[in-house]
């Protein structure tokens, strides 16, 4: 047969520590998303390696939807929740980026989404990943640049990306744009048992606010042809909205 081709990837194996991406699907009016926002909790709590987002889409609409939320469930998303992403990866097995979490609260050690994300965050990483800025809390202004530097060479295809998300914890608002349905309120021994359906004062955990430049990062930072062992700087300048509690906003640089 001499129509084969095969492409051949060479690296050296050189690997940084890195921090897998947990992104999950919810939004207040789902059921059964209090199961989930427990075992993501759990992750975030027990594994410095993990970091979890709540991206507010995927089962109708709430108070913290926006469009990032939204792009990211007409991309990558089944239209179901709760479901979550891995560090946005299509796992063997799987027809989307999204997925179940598999056992629920009982036993989030060994959930789908635990079991990925670990074994994600423990690959280790070519490329690391560092912050510096600045923060005026009179004006709310951030002044930050991602830095990108590669160890290694990353396997080729599609572009390379940066982003900034910005995530805002405990957000809590009342009526049916934030009050969180609970299916498990008279499910004995659960978590949320006992907590009312809906739930009033739920704080939302890990809220995705914003992703800069957009959604899926801009692509005019790395070059295709990038260097080892060189920082490559995406500056993001931005004010935070003033009805976000700054006392609770953290940041995620994404490459």
């Amino acid at each position: 047969n001499d129509n084969t081709i095969r492409e051949v990837f060479i690296n050296t194996g050189l690997t940084v520590a890195k921090t897998a991406l947990f992104e999950q699907f919810t939004t207040a009016s789902c059921m059964f998303c209090p199961d989930g926002a427990y075992i993501s909790a759990q992750m975030e709590s027990s594994y410095a390696n993990v970091t979890t987002v709540s991206v507010h889409s995927c089962f109708g609409t709430d108070g913290m939807t926006n469009q990032d939320a939204s792009t990211l469930c007409s991309t990558l998303g089944i239209n179901a929740a709760p479901t979550g992403m891995v560090n946005r990866k299509l796992f063997t097995g799987e027809t989307a980026v999204a997925f179940g979490r598999g056992p629920g609260a009982s036993a989030w050690q060994s959930s789908t989404w635990t079991s990925r994300s670990l074994a994600q965050a423990n690959a280790g990483s070519p490329v690391d990943v560092i912050f510096s800025g600045t923060y005026n809390p009179a004006t709310k202004n951030i002044n930050v640049d991602v830095i990108a530097s590669f160890v290694d060479y990353a396997a080729p295809g599609g572009d390379l990306t940066v982003s900034l998300m910005i995530i805002e914890d405990s957000v809590i608002g009342s009526g049916p744009a934030f009050n969180q349905v609970n299916a498990y309120n008279t499910t004995t021994g659960h978590p949320f048992a006992g907590a009312g359906n809906p739930i009033l004062n739920y704080p939302h955990r890990r809220v995705m606010r914003d992703i800069l430049p957009s959604t899926f990062g801009a692509t005019n930072t790395i070059p295709k042809n990038y260097a080892l062992n060189t920082a490559y700087v995406r500056n993001f300048n931005f004010t935070l909205n003033n009805a976000w509690d700054a006392d609770n906003v953290s940041l995620i640089g994404i490459v």
